[in-house]
């Protein structure tokens, strides 16, 4: 349970050794990283039959979805590669479309990211 409530933490915190570390690392050390964000993110978001864990997961899973759409605007191309990557995982992993989880997030998020990007 501590890992699924906290999964957003380690997410960041993976995604900035990405962005800090992409021009100064090897590339296999860039896959370890790239590996663990994808462990994560299915070892937090595959279904559970366990009730306290498939609670948890449904607290937390808006708000991952929601900084995965966030983070598509990013500047850093990694940072862009691996929310796509994310929210396909997450689609792969509950059964639901991208488009089914973006409809539930509040409108005003998407237009003011994509009115972010033209200005």
């Amino acid at each position: 349970l501590w890992t699924i409530r906290n999964q957003q933490l380690f997410i960041n915190a993976t995604v900035y050794i990405m962005i800090d570390l992409h021009e100064e690392v090897s590339y296999g050390t860039m896959g370890r990283a790239e590996a663990l964000y994808e462990k994560i993110i299915r070892h937090c978001n595959t279904p559970n039959q366990v009730p306290a864990v498939s609670t948890a997961q449904e607290k937390v899973f808006p708000g991952v979805v929601h900084h995965s759409v966030k983070e598509m605007m990013s500047t850093y191309p990694v940072v862009r590669k691996e929310a796509r990557r994310a929210l396909e995982i997450l689609s792969e992993v509950t059964g639901k479309t991208v488009k089914d989880m973006l409809e539930h997030l509040p409108k005003d998020l998407i237009t003011e990211t994509v009115s972010f990007n033209r200005v």
